[in-house]
């Protein structure tokens, strides 16, 4: 199945083949508006995603790991400031959400 998606931060479009693997960081992710940003208002259940580029800029540090399929490198991400982007994106204050 092909998901088309558009990224909440950036307005920008891409398709996602849920029949491949998934790639690594950054990548297209979808969050719940209630896990990303403690929102328990109306749109607590809206799912959002964010594009590869958006996702690059909240990267900090690239961590090096291992598992049974070899070596990898997994993204340090500055939660803050993603949450920031999607807060702005969304026009809503700060002192409006994150509780």
């Amino acid at each position: 199945m092909l998901l088309r998606v558009r990224c909440q931060i950036c307005g920008g479009t891409g398709e996602i083949d849920t029949k491949k693997k998934v790639g690594p960081d950054p990548r297209w992710e979808d969050y719940s508006l209630r896990n990303l940003l403690n929102d328990e208002g109306i749109w607590r259940d809206m799912v959002i995603w964010i594009c590869p580029s958006c996702h690059d800029v909240a990267i900090v540090n690239w961590i090096k790991e291992t598992d049974e399929e070899g070596e990898y490198w997994t993204a340090e991400w500055d939660w803050e400031r993603l949450i920031t982007m999607v807060r702005e994106s969304l026009g809503i204050k700060e002192e409006e959400c994150c509780k």
